[in-house]
């Protein structure tokens, strides 16, 4: 397994490829998510870090050390544009007061064909201290479970 090194977001966001987790798969809402509509799915793939249970959605906190795996869904935005309307959605703009709950940030994401590459991503950007994890990284399983 690659090792996380994310780094934080910048103005230049050529790179449109988003790697989602949680509310925005389209596996966990059975359908895709407004924000990702002109989107092109690639995949399937994972993190390496820990998905915790907010309050009834999830984070994820990456460590460079962590050897557990985050499941989630590679996309390639259509344009940059794009990620500035899903930094709204997260609420990690300067329009909302910081620290912000999300940080957009770019991090090895691990492909089904044992690939990597980097695609951005939203950790979660507080405290996990008293968080629930999610045993098996994967909100899917976990949402329909609580269901």
């Amino acid at each position: 397994m690659i090792p996380q090194k994310p780094t934080e977001k910048t103005d230049n966001a050529e790179n449109t490829l988003l790697f989602v987790y949680g509310t925005l798969r389209q596996d966990v809402r059975n359908k895709r998510h407004p924000l990702l509509q002109q989107a092109d799915y690639l995949g399937k793939a994972g993190v390496n870090g820990t998905l915790y249970e907010i309050a009834g959605y999830p984070g994820l906190a990456i460590d460079s050390q962590q050897v557990a795996i985050v499941m989630g869904e590679l996309y390639r935005l259509p344009s940059p544009r794009v990620l500035a309307r899903l930094d709204e959605y997260e609420e990690c703009t300067a329009r909302f007061a910081e620290p912000h709950e999300y940080r957009r940030i770019r991090a090895k994401v691990n492909l089904e064909d044992g690939h990597a590459i980097e695609a951005w991503l939203y950790r979660y950007n507080r405290t996990v201290q008293g968080l629930q994890p999610v045993p098996s990284g994967d909100y899917r399983r976990f949402s329909r479970k609580r269901s």
